[in-house]
């Protein structure tokens, strides 16, 4: 049996894989946005770009607030289990990007994005595995007329909109021809 840490470590662990993943994609949707050729696919992946700098900003911002305010109302299995969940999935992004690096040498064109758009799609559907983790750690959350809790939860429903959004503009702009 592995060390399982506290409830505590979990949600941490849960915040800190976050920010990794947003960390990771931010730095490959800036490469993207550069190597765009098509103006409006460059801005996609600037928006991409941004919202993942502002996700990992908001994860690390909410740590100690997140962790005193879920801990009372969550078992310690489900919060292991979200984790074990996004270690996986760490382990997942970091080959797909990797890929995706590898695939981009130069400028991308449209048909050069239809090459690396199946690993934006996986990138994006692992991005959205994330989501299940921020959607427990919201519902987690008594709902409480602290304003502080009340900012928190609004905060990581953004981050669950715009990793929403930007799989939809991931697959439109995926079928430019």
């Amino acid at each position: 049996m592995d060390n399982i840490g506290t409830l505590e470590d979990n949600i941490l662990i849960i915040l800190r894989d976050g920010e990794y993943i947003e960390g990771e994609a931010a730095l490959l949707y800036s490469e993207l946005s550069n190597k765009a050729s098509d103006p409006l696919v460059k801005t996609v992946f600037q928006i991409i770009y941004h919202d993942s700098l502002k996700h990992k900003d908001v994860l690390s911002l909410i740590e100690d607030l997140l962790i005193n305010t879920v801990k009372m109302h969550v078992n310690i299995e489900s919060v292991i289990s979200q984790r074990r969940n996004l270690d996986a999935m760490v382990a997942q992004m970091i080959d797909i990007i990797r890929d995706v690096r590898n695939s981009v040498r130069g400028s991308i064109t449209i048909k050069e994005l239809s090459n690396i758009a199946d690993k934006l799609e996986r990138l994006e559907d692992i991005e959205e595995t994330q989501l299940t983790s921020y959607e427990f750690l919201s519902s987690a959350i008594s709902k409480s007329m602290d304003p502080r809790v009340q900012v928190t939860q609004v905060l990581i429903q953004n981050i669950i909109n715009d990793e929403k959004t930007h799989k939809d503009l991931l697959e439109k702009i995926t079928q430019i021809t």
